[in-house]
């Protein structure tokens, strides 16, 4: 249960494969192969929340939020959601997103994520770990937030990283750990945590915040109560998608077509990163909107959205894994004799997959 009441209990019901089990997949290039390569002092630059298509960003100079007509724009990020920018940049300056922000998983993004500018010459990774350093906190403030909050495993240095480059997006069960899941569990984490900040000051429900989520930092990420409990929640359930365990899961229900067709393709990581995206933007808004519900003192907000029962989020794992692992595979003939015998779904004319209820039922899962 995502309970924020302050001195109360924190009841977590399991979302066994909600907040990152297998979702939606806008194209399985979006997150293809993993890392990149230090190419200049402006290039080769990634933005990662996981990686963002279609996103151009600027150069906020003088760090007033707002792209002047002197501050340069970078190229669209790609499918790996690398940029450039055609001019050096500069040591304080901000990277932050434009209003062409860009899509993850098939669907718009919405998370105002930035990074400051400390060497001009690195290799710059704009995350929502990078975006906590640009509001003022330090990379151990997050290191221990999330320690605290039941992510183990994050370093100081991870903080900066590309969140993707300890695994591929082709690797198997075989080959994924969850100490390699560990930074991206971190990024979609806080990337959830302050979508949720953002949508509680857009509606009112704090009134001791400023004006936006994505412009959280230490002092008031720990002036306020139920924060903890919040981010303990979403680490909680997050953990619970995005893991060995739950691509072990999916490997298993393709294991039915494979019997079947020995040529069958394997389940990926693709399928747990990608769920966690679409997954994450079905919890979102249910978060929000329960944050109105019960304030324990004016301003501040106690969530009670319970999640989705243990046998809910079961469901989920096994329908919407198959969905995405199917758009993924369509080419594979074996893929296609699965559908036509159904052992899997019929997702072949299918770009990405959404949450859209929790009945516990393939209609939860909606492909476009």
């Amino acid at each position: 249960m995502i309970k924020t009441r302050t001195g109360g209990s924190i009841m977590k019901k399991i979302l066994y494969v909600s907040l990152i089990a297998v979702v939606a997949v806008a194209a399985y290039a979006v997150l293809s192969n993993c890392g990149g390569s230090d190419s200049g002092s402006t290039t080769g630059s990634k933005l990662v929340d996981p990686y963002i298509v279609g996103a151009v960003l600027f150069e906020d100079v003088n760090n007033d939020g707002v792209q002047q007509a002197t501050e340069q724009s970078s190229t669209p990020t790609d499918a790996n959601g690398t940029f450039t920018f055609p001019n050096p940049l500069t040591v304080g300056s901000t990277i932050r997103l434009t209003a062409t922000t860009g899509s993850h998983a098939g669907v718009t993004y919405t998370g105002a994520i930035a990074a400051k500018v400390t060497d001009a010459a690195a290799f710059q990774v704009v995350s929502p770990m990078t975006t906590l350093l640009a509001n003022g906190w330090t990379a151990q403030n997050v290191v221990d937030v999330l320690t605290a909050a039941g992510l183990t495993g994050i370093t100081v240095a991870d903080v900066t990283k590309d969140p993707m480059t300890a695994f591929n997006m082709t690797d198997t069960v075989g080959a994924i750990t969850d100490a390699k899941l560990a930074d991206i569990q971190a990024s979609i984490t806080i990337y959830s945590f302050l979508s949720i900040i953002e949508g509680i000051i857009k509606n009112g429900y704090d009134t001791g915040m400023g004006s936006n989520g994505f412009a959280l930092t230490y002092a008031m990420f720990v002036a306020h109560p139920y924060h903890t409990a919040l981010l303990a929640n979403m680490v909680f359930e997050i953990k619970r998608g995005l893991s060995k365990s739950v691509l072990q899961s999916i490997a298993d229900q393709i294991a039915i077509a494979k019997a079947a067709c020995a040529d069958t393709a394997d389940a990926t990581v693709s399928e747990i990163v990608l769920g966690s995206v679409a997954i994450a933007n079905y919890i979102i808004p249910k978060v929000i909107a329960s944050c109105a519900t019960q304030l324990v003192t004016p301003g501040v907000p106690d969530c009670n959205y319970p999640g989705p029962s243990a046998a809910v989020s079961a469901a989920w794992s096994e329908n919407i894994g198959k969905s995405l692992y199917v758009i993924r595979t369509k080419a594979n003939s074996c893929t296609s004799g699965g559908v036509s015998m159904g052992f899997l779904p019929n997702t072949l004319a299918k770009t990405y997959c959404t949450i859209v209820s929790e009945t516990g039922t393939s209609a939860d899962v909606v492909c476009n």
